[in-house]
């Protein structure tokens, strides 16, 4: 992953005269098409299926993921969950053990 500088550090000494030690923070864009991809992988999802309303990168979720992938980012977490949500599927007739034949 690609860090960028954060620009609230400083390169100069401090108030103490103590240099201030400069930390990267990582973009959260980065994390966002990072985490695409796992799911990609892990979830079987495509990019359409996660674009789709209510999913990681909806329009309407996509400011809410990259809040909690920059917190994600700045917070001690080691870990970030996604989990996938099911959908029953109207157009699946029901089988032999579903409609009691």
């Amino acid at each position: 992953m690609e860090a960028v500088v954060s620009p609230l550090s400083s390169e100069g000494a401090g108030l103490s005269g103590v240099s201030s030690p400069s930390f990267n923070i990582i973009d959260p864009k980065i994390i966002v098409e990072h985490l695409a991809s796992v799911v990609s992988i892990a979830l079987g999802a495509t990019r359409v299926e996660l674009e789709r309303p209510g999913s990681l990168l909806s329009t309407e979720s996509y400011s809410d993921t990259i809040n909690r992938c920059s917190r994600f980012a700045t917070d001690a977490q080691v870990a970030l969950y996604i989990r996938k949500d099911a959908e029953p599927l109207d157009d699946i007739p029901d089988g032999p053990a579903d409609n009691g034949e």
